[in-house]
């Protein structure tokens, strides 16, 4: 059944959290009857379970702050940005996280697209998938273990590393003379 809807984990993890929620519940309720209990007032050991909440919340995630939120979110969203740029790239191959997170700080700031060619492409690959005269320069994560699995899965030539920068790599098409078989894996420069 899980493999209709390509995720099956919704499966077990839907009754896992419900699990979750039930137990923590309990525990929370028998905190508060404790403390109730102890205080001799309900209406204390609400303020005071809330105020436990508030602290706890407040020493793990600091307070709001609307500008290092901003920070945060332009560091993570533009990290690849300048590297992608110097090497020219048009695709990205492999890593989901980087490969759609450069999507969505070219497709904000305005900048030429890049596309990636990883985990829910498919969806995309009108967009992509350009005509064999249109040139592409796909970049990756260099040592990205998942490469591979999209350059199958996507039909894509067999790719290696070439020029680098920063912990991104330009993917250079492998060049095969006529009539040899491709054996697979990504190649690495020598």
């Amino acid at each position: 059944m899980g493999g209709v809807n390509g995720y099956s984990p919704r499966y077990w993890t839907i009754p896992a959290m419900l699990f979750l929620l039930l137990a923590t519940g309990w525990v929370s309720a028998e905190f508060v009857r404790l403390l109730t209990n102890v205080l001799h007032s309900e209406r204390l050991s609400v303020v005071c379970t809330s105020s436990l909440l508030a602290t706890a919340v407040f020493l793990i995630f600091g307070l709001p702050s609307n500008g290092k939120a901003r920070a945060y979110l332009a560091e993570n969203i533009n990290r690849y940005d300048a590297d992608e740029r110097s090497l020219g790239c048009t695709h990205f191959v492999g890593d989901y996280w980087i490969g759609w997170t450069s999507v969505f700080q070219r497709e904000s700031s305005g900048g030429p697209p890049i596309y990636a060619i990883t985990r829910r492409s498919e969806v995309t690959r009108d967009l992509w998938d350009w005509p064999p005269g249109r040139v592409r320069t796909y970049c990756g994560l260099q040592g990205d273990p998942d490469r591979e699995l999209w350059i199958q899965s996507f039909g894509l030539p067999p790719l290696r590393e070439t020029v680098r920068s920063g912990m991104l790599t330009k993917l250079e098409i492998v060049t095969m003379p006529p009539g040899a078989a491709i054996t697979g894996g990504t190649q690495s420069p020598r």
